[in-house]
């Protein structure tokens, strides 16, 4: 590759950061863009853990092997940088402080060519790389065999995309030959004023003027008929499309990993799913109308050079200069409409965010503060609304003066042939009725780009969720089909098991522990030491980076994901329960067994307390479950966790919110059920702990002891204090 050929590549993949703390994404996506892959710098923060405080150099790594690139941390110097020759992303430090990432594409001519996400494409010099590449770190990425280049991706988009709007290729062919029809019936007005003021006035035949207007009227009547039911057609296709686009992309985004949710602002989901009717409005607009202007530019042309030939060329030069200036503006279209989806979808994030946080909001008197901060956000997205529009009306303006010219020019034109006696002046009427359906539909066409580009946006946008990988698939009717595989739990055993988050430092080390059916166990520490986490790796929410894990003297991986959850079932500290009732909410079936959920709720004991509502089992949860208290809702989430006849129980603070009648009610029942069903209790209390059968604590990311109460009374200094702490108090 020469240097001009490299330099040419680099300038068109590179991409600069969004914000400061987006400089590794930048990097990263620039040399996947190098490489021929897509990506975006939204879908790189979720695979490296980018938070608002950046990202770290394992970070990327992740991220990079996640893309299929072979991916290498290394230590070097300015010597081995000297003979890279591909692009790797460097470790540096400016203004004394700041850390930063850049890409180094390579040596030539005693200088390093570059990229610096904050300020673009630059030279360096090894003495001002020198001083900034303090840490001498840098990542090494190739593409593997696992690597999607762009144009795998775009035929992955293709295949989508028409698989979504196959069915509805029927419908929108009738609409663009109704259309078709539509336009030429509405050229029977230009044809009709030239016969009448050329041929019919001149030689005042009034029988031919009556005929002539009674079949000038059924044309109309049957444009404004043939309309209406064309409407109809889309109106229906409208329908059946969103709800398709729809279905499809939230079936798709329900299968995704549960880091995905954690990641992902409710706002951008929600906008996403929006974006759906966008792309309806072009497919029919690009299926139907854009034919039926290209059919009016080539019937209106034919005709206008049937009248004049010199008119006709005249009017022709419309269609250069309308698609030269939709090529100028392409690329400021996408860029802007990008920007307005990205910040409508922080807006409605914000909203939401807000809206579910009131209550802590009152509580702090802090209206005002979030009204100015939603003021600000909605101002950033109204200022990128305008933006757009700005844009937009630059467009129309040219296309107003081009539109102006070319009319004016034609009227010009045709008025002199009219005065050389070589137009007849019905002939003119026509001509300048046609310009006008002409022009219009030119300007149609060329405009069509921008409606074009958003639903590029759009689709691009919904497509990045769609395509992101699932945790399993899932056919039509898997949830009523029988589990391949049965798990008769007898114990569970892990060893060495290792975690962390996506670019951050390991949370859990080396953690290992064993539970056997007919007991009860409880893992012991701090908040925020890991213990939730270590159950939703457990629920397979998260992948481990070391360590096995055993169920029955097998290795787990043999059991499927969606089988493996089947059998475990999960109460946590803020429990999540549905609009609907109670009933609904324990049995999460479509139609619950009412006799059999009540039976269920008699024989555990759940029914007393659940009685106790306004309305018993038929007492309607509101949303965020804002009618009952948190006590009340850990307990019907315990009801729905031991309804689903799990074989494993998780419990992660599952008592905290319960008074002390409500926790000694479920304390007993969990040592009731534990010969059928072991117990996986998560607290920092203990008091509860003391109950179960065995007490692991974690400290200092590991399983520092383990044993009974008073065991652990003698061995951990830690629990030991804990517990004395709850005595004095």
């Amino acid at each position: 590759m020469t240097k001009k050929d490299k330099l040419r590549i680099i300038s068109t993949t590179f991409t600069k950061q969004y914000s400061q703390f987006y400089c590794g994404l930048a990097c990263l996506a620039s040399i996947v863009k190098y490489h021929k892959g897509e990506t975006t710098q939204e879908k790189l923060r979720e695979m490296s853990g980018t938070t608002l405080n950046g990202t770290s150099l394992l970070g990327l790594y992740q991220a990079a092997q996640t893309l299929g690139f072979n991916a290498g941390g290394y230590e070097a110097d300015i010597s081995n940088l000297k003979d890279v020759d591909e692009p790797v992303i460097l470790h540096v430090v400016k203004d004394q402080n700041l850390e930063h990432f850049i890409i180094c594409y390579g040596f030539e001519n005693e200088k390093f060519t570059i990229g610096d996400p904050a300020w673009g494409v630059t030279q360096y010099s090894e003495e001002e790389l020198e001083a900034v590449w303090k840490s001498k770190m840098l990542l090494k990425l190739t593409p593997g065999k696992n690597f999607v280049s762009k144009q795998n991706e775009s035929k992955n988009k293709q295949n989508w995309f028409l698989e979504l709007i196959k069915p509805d290729f029927p419908i929108l062919g009738i609409a663009a030959f109704l259309g078709i029809v539509i336009s030429v019936l509405g050229l029977a007005t230009a044809i009709f004023s030239q016969k009448l003021i050329d041929v019919i006035l001149p030689e005042k035949d009034t029988r031919t003027l009556i005929l002539g207007l009674i079949l000038f009227t059924v044309i109309l009547l049957a444009r404004a008929l043939i309309s209406y039911v064309r409407s109809i057609f889309l109106v229906r296709q409208s329908r059946e499309m969103n709800i398709r686009f729809i279905s499809n992309f939230f079936g798709k985004l329900l299968l995704l990993p549960k880091p995905f949710f954690d990641s992902t602002s409710t706002g951008d989901m929600v906008a996403r799913m929006n974006d759906a009717s966008r792309i309806q409005k072009v497919v029919v607009y690009l299926s139907s109308q854009v034919v039926i202007d290209v059919l009016i530019v080539l019937v209106s042309a034919g005709y206008i050079f049937a009248y004049s030939v010199s008119t006709g060329l005249i009017s022709l030069l419309s269609i250069p200069f309308f698609g030269l200036l939709a090529w100028f503006y392409n690329k400021k279209v996408i860029v802007a409409q990008r920007e307005v989806m990205q910040s409508y979808a922080a807006t409605e994030s914000k909203y939401i965010d807000t809206i579910t946080g009131i209550k802590a909001i009152k509580t702090f008197n802090r209206e005002n503060l979030f009204a100015k901060v939603i003021n600000a956000i909605y101002g950033l997205f109204m200022q990128k609304v305008f933006d757009l529009g700005l844009l937009g009306a630059k467009i129309n303006f040219r296309i107003t003066i081009g539109s102006a010219l070319l009319l004016t020019g034609t009227i010009s034109w045709t008025a002199w042939l009219v005065l050389q006696e070589q137009l007849m002046l019905g002939q003119m009427m026509a001509i300048i009725t046609l310009i006008g359906s002409l022009g219009a539909s030119v300007v149609n066409i060329a405009m069509a780009n921008i409606q074009l580009q958003e639903a590029r946006v759009a689709f691009d946008r919904m497509y990045e969720f769609a395509s992101a990988t699932p945790e399993f698939e899932q056919g039509n009717q898997e949830d009523e089909k029988p589990l391949a595989k049965e798990i008769h739990f007898n114990n569970l055993e892990v060893k060495g098991l290792n975690f962390r988050f996506p670019g951050k430092s390991l949370l859990l080390k080396d953690i290992n522990f064993s539970i056997n059916k007919g007991e009860i166990i409880t893992f012991f520490g701090e908040i925020g030491c890991g213990k939730s986490t270590l159950l939703a790796v457990l629920q397979r929410f998260h992948s481990t980076e070391a360590g096995s894990i055993y169920v029955n003297n097998q290795s787990w991986d043999a059991f499927p994901t969606k089988e493996w959850r089947k059998h475990v079932a999960t109460v946590e500290q803020h429990v999540q329960l549905f609009n609907g009732t109670v009933l609904e909410n324990i049995s999460l079936e479509e139609k619950p067994n009412v006799e059999q959920v009540v039976t269920f709720c008699q024989q555990h004991g759940f029914h007393d307390f659940i009685m106790e509502f306004q309305q018993g089992y038929a007492t309607i949860i509101n949303e965020n479950s804002t009618n009952l208290s948190g006590g009340q809702r850990q307990l019907i989430a315990l009801a729905r966790a031991l309804y689903s006849k799990p074989k494993l129980l998780l419990l992660d603070e599952a008592t905290a919110a319960m008074g002390k009648r409500t926790e000694s009610f479920v304390l007993k029942l969990l040592h009731k059920i534990k010969e059928e069903i072991p117990v996986i209790f998560v607290t920092h209390r203990p008091q509860l702990a003391r109950h179960t059968n065995r007490i692991y604590v974690i400290e200092s990311q590991t399983i520092s002891s383990s044993g009974t109460h008073d065991q652990l009374i003698k061995r951990s200094e830690f629990y030991r204090n804990a517990f004395e702490e709850l005595l004095v108090t």
